[in-house]
């Protein structure tokens, strides 16, 4: 009977150490496989390698090659450094990414012996990749130059910009490679934003500038005659009541006639303009329009092109599954956006911007005291043309341009302001002699004619 009892306990020991053994032998084979699968993602072959070292960036094939190796590539540092991630709108401050910290699965032996490889292969193909988009951003922009000059956009017909709708479309193909560098290098993706800066910022200065001088040189400029008839503090002089009513008239009917030929001061795209026939007022309306569309996308674009929002959550991989280099289509660079929620991200789009367009707020502050020098009152058509713009960009993200055109208005208004306190101190200086109660008062002559343009200023939009 205890013989029986032995034997049994001897076979369900046996029983429970085979169970056991199963178990163990199915924990190391999930073991081996989860091994396999690590080592097969930090694999990367020698000829995947020589394609992010002499594969074309620009053919659409040997794009789509790159972004296909890059995407190992980020897998493989994903997984030695699962937590090499920083806020991309602090890139210097915070650090690095992708550092290859020896901490946690990066201090495996295994990946210890490819760390160094990925390390070189990615710092290589960021500083090929820094070469090639400072050329090509640079081909890119002056492309579009000299499509303007070939165009002859500003040759007599309404000016117009020819705006960077075309850089925009072909430099979107590289979307893709300036996300792999936003996660993968803080310091490399400010060097990039930098490449573009520059020749962006001298690209549209240069066009910003002859753009303006276009629109000036379709402008009229005021006669001596007009420029007395705009002010009250005109020399007194003894006429009769005939010969300033008639220069009053005189004045008048030129103005008409010019309001006429210029259809109340703005032209069709199809018409040609004859040379000083549109008010001032007019020519920076014209201008501005074209200025701020130009500014407006491009902002956009910067935002869209480097993965500045902060709504846009999508890393490196999941941007490239959205399809091939050729086939990710850019959004519309004309429409409204919400303002940006988060502060820091807002604050770098701000900042890059004004990067951009340091020389716009000197140039149209330029151009309006061209506009009102020899006439204040043009003043009142400019602000009314900036006022339609900026209840365009209330609560938007374009903070940038808001705060420019905010300033700037805020600033022609208070010379305004001060013009029209030295027309009333004129006015309530002026004394009238004895000698003087034939003829018309200065400030009466000039009164009608001066607030003339006011009506066509406020009304003719």
């Amino acid at each position: 009977m205890s013989c029986g009892q032995s034997l049994n306990d001897d076979i369900a020991h046996i029983e429970n150490q085979s169970q056991g053994l199963q178990l163990q032998t199915a924990n190391q084979k999930t073991l081996q496989r989860e091994l396999q699968s690590l080592l097969d993602t930090i694999s990367i072959s020698s000829s995947e390698i020589d394609v992010l070292k002499h594969g074309s960036l620009e053919s659409p094939r040997g794009l789509e090659q790159v972004e296909h190796v890059l995407v190992s590539l980020y897998k493989a540092i994903k997984t030695i450094e699962p937590n090499s991630t920083i806020d991309s709108s602090s890139p210097r401050a915070i650090g690095r990414r992708g550092s290859f910290s020896d901490a946690g699965v990066g201090s495996m032996r295994a990946l210890q012996e490819r760390k160094e490889e990925y390390r070189n292969s990615c710092r290589a193909f960021l500083g090929r990749l820094r070469q090639f988009l400072n050329i090509k951003f640079q081909a890119e922009l002056m492309e579009i130059k000299k499509d303007g000059n070939n165009a002859q956009a500003n040759s007599g017909l309404r000016p117009r910009m020819v705006g960077l709708d075309k850089a925009y479309q072909n430099l979107w193909r590289f979307a893709g490679l300036i996300a792999f560098v936003r996660d993968v290098d803080g310091d490399d993706y400010v060097e990039i934003r930098k490449l573009y800066e520059k020749p962006a910022k001298q690209m549209i200065q240069d066009e910003i500038r002859d753009h303006v001088a276009a629109w000036k040189k379709i402008t009229k400029k005021p006669t001596p005659e007009e420029q007395e008839m705009l002010v009250f503090n005109a020399p007194e002089k003894e006429e009769s009541v005939t010969s300033s009513l008639s220069a009053a008239r005189k004045l008048t009917v030129k103005k008409s006639i010019a309001r006429i030929r210029t259809g109340g001061g703005s032209f069709a795209g199809g018409e040609r303009p004859s040379t000083g026939i549109i008010n001032a007022y007019e020519a920076f309306a014209g201008a501005f329009g074209e200025i701020y569309q130009l500014v407006f996308k491009q902002q956009n674009f910067i935002v869209e092109f480097f993965h500045l929002s902060s709504r846009n959550t999508s890393d490196f991989v999941e941007f490239i599954s959205n399809g091939t280099p050729e086939t990710r289509r850019l959004g519309d660079l004309g429409g409204i956006r919400a303002v940006e929620p988060d502060k820091l991200k807002a604050k770098l789009i701000f900042e890059f911007m004004s990067q951009i367009f340091s020389f716009l707020m000197q140039e149209l502050q330029s151009m309006v005291e061209w506009a009102t020098l020899g006439d204040a009152t043009q003043g009142v058509g400019i602000m009314y043309a900036i006022e339609q713009k900026l209840a365009t960009v209330d609560e938007t993200d374009q903070e940038f341009l808001a705060k420019m055109m905010q300033k700037l208005h805020d600033r022609l208004a208070g010379l305004f302001a001060l013009f029209l306190d030295e027309q009333v101190k004129v006015i309530e200086d002026t004394k009238v002699k004895i000698k003087k109660r034939k003829g018309v008062i200065g400030f009466m002559r000039v009164f009608p004619v001066s607030t003339s343009p006011f009506p066509v200023l406020i009304f003719i939009h």
